[in-house]
């Protein structure tokens, strides 16, 4: 992101959705269908079209003013962030987002996700600062969570290995999502899930997905 903004380009959808993992671990973010540049030496973009847009994942004044910068993504990024801590529940899950501008505008903000740094998380809240020049830029962002990975151990033997959320996290009651968020059927963890290693630190089921049976072809007659 630190790249992009170098760059003068805005992305308006960062979202752990649009977060890609290669098979070195590296984070590649996609999805550009609602990214600009900056024209004309600005150092924003204000948008024009009625589009759909992501509102539980838009600062404030990207939803007020369709006006979009390096800060914008900023606080989009923060989200992200909560996402992965949270293990990927959604956003503020017992707020409509016709009603998340009311939510944000009281004061109130995501609260600290269970296995999230105390430090990862003061970052977060420095990102959701209500002026977009309270906010950090990504290259001041960039090295304090270097220095946190930097400082992080991960066992050799999770190094490789894939978890799935709490099973709590998938059932909609158990968040409080809306009904606008409720799974359209059985959840996927019902579906899938199968007994794995449990994981004393972090107190959940640690999956390998490649032990996993494939799924029998079926020929089409």
């Amino acid at each position: 992101m630190a790249y992009l903004a170098s760059k003068k380009f805005v992305h308006r959808d960062l979202a752990a959705r649009n977060c890609m993992v290669d098979n070195k671990c590296r984070i590649k973010v996609s999805d550009f269908g609602l990214s600009r540049v900056f024209a004309n030496e600005r150092d924003y973009y204000r948008a024009q079209s009625t589009i759909e847009l992501p509102l539980k994942w838009m600062a404030p004044e990207s939803i007020k003013f369709n006006y979009y910068n390096e800060k914008t993504d900023v606080w989009s990024f923060a989200i992200t962030c909560w996402e992965v801590f949270s293990r990927a529940v959604i956003p503020y899950p017992t707020v409509e987002a016709q009603n998340i501008l009311t939510y944000l505008d009281s004061g109130k903000r995501l609260s600290k996700p269970t296995h999230c740094p105390d430090e990862i998380y003061e970052m977060m809240n420095a990102c959701w600062s209500e002026k977009g020049e309270d906010r950090p830029t990504f290259n001041e962002i960039k090295p304090v969570f270097e220095a946190i990975l930097g400082r992080a151990h991960v066992p050799e033997r999770q190094k490789n290995r894939y978890s799935e959320p709490p099973k709590a996290y998938n059932k909609a009651k158990a968040v409080g999502r809306s009904n606008t968020e409720k799974p359209s059927s059985t959840s996927l963890y019902e579906k899938n899930h199968h007994q794995g290693s449990l994981d004393p630190q972090n107190g959940f089921r640690s999956v390998d997905r490649r032990d996993r049976p494939r799924p029998k072809e079926r020929t089409l007659r």
